[in-house]
């Protein structure tokens, strides 16, 4: 991604090109105009999943599917922290209450290494994620809502 980026710095947004030496994954999540076209023809990250990585992709992918979660796979996908590795996720949500924009909901990934980022001496596994409450409340139906039943 980083060497296909640079080939192309001189069609991308000043912008783009100053994250390609910082963070590279990052100007895939461009909305800039300049850097749409140059975006869709990026190298996808599919194609570059180790082996042990396309396993823990291919058993989320089975075990969703298990329990009849839709699920879309997006390869330009950027979560906003930099510490995030392997898989990351977003549920969106299409309700009109919220917007295009606003549609993420629910997202985090894996973070194997932020232990050690954070100056431990060992890869601890984890996953985390964060959710937006004020979204999820704002997409909720009266008929959603649980009422107090009187106690007979």
């Amino acid at each position: 991604v980083k060497d296909y980026l640079s080939q192309n710095a001189s069609r991308l947004s000043s912008d783009s090109v100053k994250r390609i030496a910082t963070n590279p994954l990052r100007v895939l999540d461009s909305k800039n105009p300049e850097d749409i076209p140059i975006i869709q023809n990026c190298p996808s990250i599919t194609e570059f999943y180790n082996t042990k990585s396309a396993e823990r992709f291919n058993a989320v992918c089975q075990g969703l599917q298990k329990l009849g979660i839709p699920y879309k796979i997006n390869p330009r996908l950027v979560r906003g922290l930099d510490y995030y590795e392997d898989t990351v996720f977003e549920f969106k949500c299409t309700d009109s209450r919220l917007g295009a924009s606003q549609g993420t909901v629910l997202a985090g990934g894996r973070y194997d290494n932020l232990v050690q980022l954070m100056g431990g001496k060992e890869k601890v596994p984890g996953i985390g994620w964060a959710a937006g409450v004020n979204r999820l409340a704002a997409i909720l139906r009266d008929d959603d809502i649980l009422r107090e039943r009187p106690i007979a």
